[in-house]
Formats: structure tokens, sequence, C-alpha cells
């Protein structure tokens, strides 16, 4: 991993399957309207573990280098996950596929109580709602949006394979897009 200059940003999600690829891709095309009031995530889709967190260069050497050891040892490995209902989060107005299934938060506890052990995150966040984010609507419009996605062909339904664990970079104290992803294949 490059190390890059400091500081950075580094965040950790699960990659999704290519339908929700697929999906995501369909909104984004639906909302790309001027009169859409919505604003695009600006990631690939992904089911977020760790939110984005400032780091050195060698802190994220070191994450990265942990995440390495929990996917080579099995630790945290493929699960499947059920996708399919359309919500919103009431306070930030994004709009989200579900993400549902229980293997998907013991994969998440191993990777939080590893990053807690370093220092770099607190104890699981208990109601976390695994998710992919879709679009984030304006507060005036959050139910015509929330029409317009639930009324797109495409939306991926039942269960999927999780099999990637992505590593997302930004240097510097920029905003926008990050950087880099790197993937890491989980077994």
């Amino acid at each position: 991993m490059d190390a890059g200059p400091l500081p950075q940003k580094l965040f950790i999600a699960f990659d999704v399957p290519k339908e929700a690829y697929a999906f995501h891709a369909t909104v984004h095309k639906a909302i790309a309207g001027p009169h859409t009031y919505a604003r695009k995530h600006l990631t690939p889709p992904h089911i977020t573990v760790k939110a984005p967190m400032l780091v050195s260069a060698t802190q994220a050497s070191d994450i990265h280098d942990a995440l390495c050891d929990l996917v080579d040892t099995g630790k945290v490995a493929r699960f499947a996950v059920e996708l399919g209902e359309i919500n919103m989060f009431t306070k930030s107005g994004a709009l989200y596929l579900s993400v549902d299934g229980g293997a998907i938060r013991p994969q998440m506890f191993t990777i939080i109580h590893a990053l807690a052990s370093m220092g770099f995150a607190r104890g699981f966040y208990e109601g976390l709602v695994p998710h992919i984010t879709l679009a984030k609507a304006h507060k005036w419009n959050r139910f015509s949006l929330r029409q317009v996605i639930e009324g797109l062909d495409g939306r991926p339904r039942g269960e999927f394979m999780i099999e990637r664990l992505r590593i997302f970079t930004r240097y510097g104290m920029s905003s926008g897009e990050w950087n880099t992803s790197e993937i890491l294949d989980l077994r």
C-alpha cells in the first residue's frame, strides 16, 4: 500500500455484489437531472465497516497489515447477506439498500475489534445499520426521491455473497473522490 503524504484519510468497507453495482449506476442515472435535488455518493457502492479516520502513513500501513492478517488467517471470510429493501436515514436523508444477514455483524465485530486494539476505533456501535448508500436527498425532496428509486428496475433482492474488503484512501486534507481503493479478496 502506498503510504502517501501526511495526513491521510482511510476508511474500510465490504465490497458489494455486481448486482448492487448495477443498481447503484441505475440510481445515479435516474437522479442525474437538474431537478432531482439529490447528491450522488462519492465512492463506489460499499458497506461501511469503519467510517473515515485521519491517520499517518505509518498508521495506514499498520492498519493494512492488520486487515491482511485477518483475511489471510480466515478470521474475516466470505459471507452471505440479504439485499432488497429501500430505506432512508431520517437525519441525513440518505436513501439506502438494506443489507441483512446474521453473518455480517460478526465480520464487522472482528474488524472493529482489531482496529480498537490498535487504538483506531471505539467498541462496535450496536445501532449500526449495515447498508449500501444510494443517494442523499435534500430535506424538502426526500419522499419524491424515494419514489423514484423504489420505482426503478433492477433492484437486487435475495441472497448474495460478500467476497471482498476495500480500503479507501484520500491523501492530504482534500475532499471529494477517494484517491485509491485497495481490494482484499476474502476466502
